[in-house]
């Protein structure tokens, strides 16, 4: 009868999913439906208030999920929302820096969302005990993908697929990335590849290429104005913003004559 109860909580107290959040399950979930299996063991790394992690169970993605922060408020909240909502058998919270608490081998994909590239960067090094043993990766980086895609690259993960949303007037890259086996061999990504996703490169999604064709007009707006200023610094900076708008060019002319 308890069993039922909390079976009956969960179906009716609804968790509130962002368009971000949704697009990371979505992410997760093709996995499990291309495999036709659940996921025995997902990590989220900076949980938060852990809906992702209990929508995770909720919609069949994962059997377990262990929801970990490093600091102490936002799991506390996160440990309430799991009683709440009833998920505390299959949604476990853990106090934690990065992968820190979480055993080798015990989980089979983790999930690092909403923070700095630079910051999910250092994340993964410190816990390169599990990229090396494999453990798959959706990642948010909220700024730096370039040294993310980078750093990916480095440990010999593949990107497997890339999308792009935007929320509230904030835009989103969300990454998914697998270890590539013995046999796998690839072209290393071009400078273009690591900044904008090799993977969205190649998609029609509509709000990446609007995106795209703003940041080139966003520099070359820049660029007039630091014309006008011919300081050393102004125009140190003109040629890095021209160096990104030959890519940008570069990159929308060949997607304009597909």
């Amino acid at each position: 009868m308890q069993m039922s109860s909390n079976m009956d909580q969960i179906e009716r107290k609804k968790i509130p999913l962002s368009a971000r959040m949704q697009a990371i399950l979505s992410m997760l979930r093709r996995e499990t439906l291309q495999n036709g299996t659940k996921i025995p063991c997902v990590a989220d790394i900076g949980c938060d208030h852990a809906f992702v992690s209990m929508a995770c169970v909720r919609d069949g993605i994962a059997e377990h999920v262990i929801a970990m922060d490093v600091r102490k408020g936002p799991l506390s909240i996160a440990c309430d929302h799991v009683k709440e909502y009833g998920f505390e058998k299959s949604v476990e919270t853990r106090l934690s820096d990065g992968f820190e608490a979480l055993k080798s081998m015990e989980a089979d994909w983790a999930i690092l969302a909403g923070m700095g590239g630079e910051l999910m960067k250092t994340i993964l090094q410190k816990g390169n005990t599990h990229l090396n043993a494999g453990i798959g990766l959706i990642l948010q980086p909220q700024s730096e993908l370039y040294t993310v895609r980078t750093y990916l690259e480095q440990q010999g993960y593949k990107i497997e697929d890339e999308d792009f949303l935007q929320e509230d007037g904030k835009f989103y890259t969300i990454i998914k990335a697998k270890k590539k086996d013995g046999q796998t061999t690839q072209d290393r990504l071009s400078v273009a590849q690591l900044k904008y996703g090799p993977v969205l490169l190649e998609k029609e999604n509509v709000e990446f290429w609007n995106y795209l064709s703003q940041e080139l007009k966003k520099f070359r707006a820049l660029q007039n104005r630091l014309h006008k200023n011919s300081t050393g610094s102004s125009m140190k900076r003109y040629q890095e913003l021209e160096e990104e708008c030959v890519i940008l060019s570069q990159i929308l002319e060949l997607h304009n004559k597909k």
